[in-house]
């Protein structure tokens, strides 16, 4: 069997916006591009299990693109990862 890794996360939901808080356990040291590629393939299983995978799909990237053009969305996440 190989490796195992966890990837951690944590949502808050706090009127109208999304607190998301990502980690790993404090033995485990994998550096943030390791996390982010465990969390697209996470993400990309998701949308294949999805009976509507084509417009999931393009609701997910409409959300990560309203993420990235939007200034204060990561203005917290150097504090969290």
């Amino acid at each position: 069997m190989g490796e195992k890794y966890r990837a951690i996360v944590d949502v808050e939901i706090i009127g109208d916006r999304t607190q998301i808080n990502i980690s790993q356990p404090t033995e485990q040291t994998l550096d943030i591009e390791s996390l982010g590629k465990i969390f697209a393939g996470g993400l990309a299983l998701t949308i294949r299990n999805s009976d509507r995978e084509a417009e999931f799909m393009r609701e997910i990237m409409d959300y990560l693109t309203s993420e990235f053009i939007n200034p204060d969305s990561f203005e917290d996440s150097k504090k969290f990862i």
